[in-house]
């Protein structure tokens, strides 16, 4: 019974130490009436003119023609193939021509 007693008397005095009141920290200030902010009227703002919008006239876009698709020269080979023939041509011509004044 002895310990019973002595564990009864540590918790008493435990929560007795623990038992504090709380510090209070906020204070208040009570004010009977609000006080009054003076009210600035301004004046109000100029009416700023709309802008003028002038309408431009839509440009219709050219349409240019397509251009044409030209044949592309005929191959280097022929070209000189000619070329060789009107120089056998003028040759023999040159060479007609010699023969008919000797």
């Amino acid at each position: 019974m002895g310990v019973h007693a002595v564990l009864i008397a540590a918790m008493l005095i435990s929560f007795s130490w623990k038992n504090t009141q709380p510090i209070s920290i906020a204070e208040v200030e009570l004010w009977d009436t609000l006080p009054v902010e003076e009210v600035v009227v301004k004046p109000p703002p100029k009416p700023v003119p709309e802008p003028v919008i002038k309408e431009e006239p839509k440009v219709e876009p050219k349409i240019e023609p397509k251009p044409e698709i030209k044949e592309e020269p005929k191959a280097d080979i022929e070209l000189e193939k000619k070329l060789k023939e009107d120089e056998k041509l003028k040759k023999q011509a040159e060479l007609e021509k010699i023969k008919k004044q000797a």
